[in-house]
């Protein structure tokens, strides 16, 4: 039975539905090519990426995809963040640099929520979304392993472009990474499926491992720490002893520099001494040198910033003024990164979009499986949960405020979330969609006895 969701219509019903599924087909290619990062190998003026992108967003247009996605929560955050980054740029230090980034990177990126949120309807379409991710997320581990002889530093790596930098390729695959663990848990009636998700979460940890990412690292604890208190005292169990097993048999196995490199965390000694073998000198105290430039540069201009994408040349203005020599480096912390270039307005509605995700996904999980008829839809709730963890825990170490990262989980987060609606107000007595008056409130505190 097609399901619905209060307001809209299904996909046999609506006269666009072919625009609509060819925007969904759309989706499904762009999610694969970005998480893959396939489009890097491929010849530039294809633009794949960008193609299939054009074909979604017009989808959505055609569809009413905008409306459905920009009438969330997540999507009056995610608009007014975009607001707030155009009126930060007549005032940037760096106008055409603001521009530039806003016109090339930030409004694809936006765009991104659209189509994730707009167009995708049901739980097969997520679920075939969650495919797409899982699948990207493993080609791109796959094709750093085949360039393994391109190290940074010592570091597994690919060969260009995102996955260049072993930061920013570990971040990636984490971000994928609970979709593949969504496949090895729903899979109980496929066990080859089920086998070849888990080989392939193994080998996009392993690859994660080789990238020698510190910061990553605390996103896996983090991840970790979470599902850890959500599971029963015998698998809590179970889990320790397996977390002790895998960091022993990574001591033995780890290269001798990445196992100084992760030792460096607790031993500055250590670090010093690793740093000078991988040519990684001063790459803590430079990154708490920016860290302190990008909060005294929010409290110089808290409200609008130095303009979005123009810390680095701010910064190396201040420095020159100082005496000092320029920096030219980025924050490595995206919330600084937002609270620097576009003020404190705008990480405040980034940080809403991000807690709204979180808080919907969380709740979906925790009463989902007691409001729906089965825990399909949960599940793939938890798994955006872990990618959304993963993202906040990451921009801690990385500068990702104006990259597809967030949109895309939010996207698919507003998805669930219609389709988690769409499930109750088909359960016999669901009290919570009566009570909802409109989609977005799932399930909101005093809207259904279980979510007290």
């Amino acid at each position: 039975m097609t399901t619905t969701w209060p307001g809209a219509t299904t996909a046999s019903q609506n006269p666009d539905s072919r625009v609509r599924r060819i925007g969904v087909w759309a989706t499904m290619a762009y999610l694969f090519l970005v998480f893959s990062r396939v489009i890097e190998l491929l010849p530039a003026q294809l633009r794949l990426a960008l193609a299939t992108a054009a074909v979604a967003s017009l989808a959505a247009l055609l569809t009413g995809g905008f409306r459905r996605a920009l009438s969330t929560g997540a999507g009056r955050m995610l608009t007014a963040f975009s607001v707030w980054l155009v009126l930060s740029t007549p005032w940037s230090f760096w106008r055409g640099g603001s521009l530039a980034l806003l016109r090339d990177q930030w409004l694809k990126c936006f765009l991104c929520f659209v189509m994730v949120g707009g167009l995708l309807e049901g739980y097969r379409e997520c679920r075939q979304a969650a495919y797409g991710i899982a699948a990207g997320t493993v080609t791109n581990a796959v094709l750093c392993l085949r360039s393994a002889d391109s190290l940074f530093a010592g570091r597994l790596s690919s060969q260009g472009g995102m996955s260049g930098n072993p930061n920013d390729l570990a971040q990636l695959l984490l971000l994928g990474l609970p979709f593949l663990f969504f496949i090895a848990f729903t899979e109980k009636r496929r066990p080859v499926r089920r086998l070849a998700a888990t080989a392939a979460a193994a080998l996009v940890l392993l690859v994660v491992v080789a990238t020698g990412s510190r910061g990553n690292m605390v996103a896996i604890a983090a991840v970790a720490a979470v599902v850890f208190c959500q599971v029963r005292l015998s698998q809590k169990l179970a889990a320790l002893a397996a977390a002790v097993a895998l960091v022993a048999a990574l001591a033995a196995l780890l290269p001798e520099g990445l196992r100084q490199r992760y030792l460096s965390v607790f031993d500055k000694g250590i670090r010093v001494q690793q740093q000078d073998q991988f040519a990684d000198s001063g790459s803590i105290d430079g990154r708490y040198e920016v860290l302190l430039e990008s909060l005294r540069m929010t409290w110089e201009h808290p409200l609008l910033g130095v303009g979005p994408g123009v810390f680095p040349a701010a910064a190396a203005k201040q420095s020159e003024k100082r005496g000092e020599r320029p920096m030219w480096r980025e924050t490595h912390n995206t919330y600084t990164q937002i609270s620097s270039e576009a003020g404190l307005p705008a990480l405040c509605f980034y940080l809403a979009a991000l807690t709204w995700c979180l808080r919907r996904c969380w709740k979906i999980h925790r009463f989902g499986r007691r409001l729906l008829p089965s825990p399909e839809i949960p599940n793939l709730a938890h798994c955006v949960m872990l990618s959304l963890i993963v993202l906040a825990t990451t921009s801690l170490f990385s500068c990702v405020a104006y990259m597809w990262f967030l949109p895309v989980l939010a996207g698919l987060t507003v998805a669930i979330l219609r389709c988690a609606e769409a499930e109750a107000s088909q359960a016999a007595g669901s009290e919570l969609v009566q009570a909802a008056p409109q989609p977005g409130a799932f399930p909101d505190p005093g809207l259904h006895p279980l979510a007290g």
